[in-house]
């Protein structure tokens, strides 16, 4: 991602990231069917899918900050958030979310689903 980040007003870094984009479903036709459940789920429960959707957003969001084509893409964005509720739900994995990169959290998502509710 750093790479991307460096590269993101090169014209073929553009062509790539429009190529993987033409893949990705829009955002505003996907149905968020979780969120209008929330008042029937535990609390806990909710955090948990809070904290999985969380992860996956972040790299929509700075995929399509790369996308902008704007130099130094990675000084628009901090993860500081994102590390914050990830420990919060996984507060035995805090000092590895402390010292990873954000796109290291995908492999915490088999964790976060592993504590949702069937």
């Amino acid at each position: 991602m750093k790479e991307i980040a460096k590269r993101t007003q090169e014209p073929k870094m553009q062509q790539f990231l429009t190529v993987i984009s033409q893949g990705a479903p829009d955002i505003k036709s996907l149905k968020d069917g979780a969120r209008d459940e929330q008042p029937f789920l535990p609390e806990l429960a909710w955090a948990y899918y809070h904290a999985y959707r969380s992860t996956i957003t972040s790299a929509y969001v700075r995929f399509h900050v790369f996308k902008s084509g704007i130099e130094d893409p990675d000084k628009f964005l901090t993860f500081d958030g994102l590390r914050d509720i990830l420990k919060a739900v996984l507060p035995h994995q805090s000092q590895w979310i402390a010292t990873n990169e954000p796109e290291a959290f995908y492999g915490l998502l088999d964790q976060l689903e592993r504590l949702l509710p069937n």
